[in-house]
């Protein structure tokens, strides 16, 4: 299977664009990824409906279904709280045009979509049958103990927030119950401020973390390691220039790296796929824009 080398020097597949690549042939799963052909769409449709985006493993292969919880990195905790009490309308083309001058068009473009995306999830919170998609975990909450005066308390507040509304499926009764591995606050259990050393007997490991390639921020490689201790498959960052650039060595150990963009896709194509409406909740406007012209 033909791959490319990204610059972080880890080689993935690549998407072809004459085809899709899955590891399914269409006797095996023969949905409109797999089998294009016979549902007379263009190669790279997604069951859901859209054309797919990314070269997520999650989504390219069966069951084709992007990570039902995702970890928020720090910086997307950050971006969070300045959606929620300082960012523009999603559709302000003016006002985001600043942005993008101030902060460069990529990362631009994933603050855009976060405001599509809180909004999105906010609004389905609602539905009787859907889990919050985030997961906030020590890595994050560490690094904000830190975080001086006003500042520091509004972003564990945000936090907390996210924290609080972790949800999981009862496995008997199939409703909807809080996490007991993500909801459980701080206090409860007991982790030790940063920068103060644990009780003795009491020291978990957490603070220890083992080197890992391009990642040299002991607070990104924490979070890597919680995702892959608590089985959660997938992290949502808007770091462009380390997580996201370097994701392909995360693919290969079982972590996906996404972005706000292409997580507000995943979330309108499940919602197309399996409630058959056209319409998510707080979708940015240019983004629905893009798929509906493609």
């Amino acid at each position: 299977m033909p791959t490319v080398t990204y610059p972080s020097g880890y080689a993935v597949h690549e998407l072809l664009p004459d085809g899709p690549i899955t590891t399914c042939t269409p006797e095996e799963c023969g949905c409109s990824l797999c089998a294009p052909e016979e549902y007379g769409v263009p190669p790279g449709t997604h069951p859901g409906g859209l054309p797919i985006v990314g070269d997520y493993p999650s989504v390219w292969e069966p069951p084709h279904q992007a990570p039902s919880h995702l970890l928020l990195d720090t910086c997307v905790v950050q971006n969070l709280l300045w959606v929620r009490t300082q960012a523009p309308p999603a559709d302000d083309d003016e006002a985001w045009r600043l942005v993008n001058q101030r902060w460069g068009s990529s990362l631009g473009a994933e603050l855009r979509a976060l405001v599509g995306l809180l909004h999105g999830v906010e609004a389905i919170l609602d539905v009787e049958d859907v889990l919050c998609p985030f997961l906030v975990t020590r890595a994050s909450w560490l690094e904000f103990s830190c975080a001086p005066g006003s500042r520091g308390h509004r972003l564990m507040d945000e936090w907390r927030l996210w924290r609080s509304r972790a949800q999981t499926f009862d496995p008997i009764t199939l409703e909807s119950m809080p996490h007991p591995m993500f909801t459980p606050m701080p206090e409860v259990l007991g982790w030790a401020p940063a920068n103060q050393p644990s009780l003795p007997g009491l020291d978990d490991g957490h603070n220890t973390v083992e080197p890992l390639g391009p990642f040299r921020d002991a607070g990104d490689r924490r979070l890597i390691q919680e995702a892959q201790w608590l089985g959660v498959p997938g992290i949502l960052t808007t770091d462009l220039k380390t997580f996201w650039r370097h994701r392909a060595l995360l693919y290969t150990q079982g972590v996906e790296v996404w972005r706000p963009s292409d997580f507000c896709w995943a979330l309108l194509n499940e919602w197309h796929r399996w409630r058959g409406e056209s319409i998510y909740p707080g979708r940015p406007r240019e983004l629905c824009t893009e798929h509906e012209a493609a």
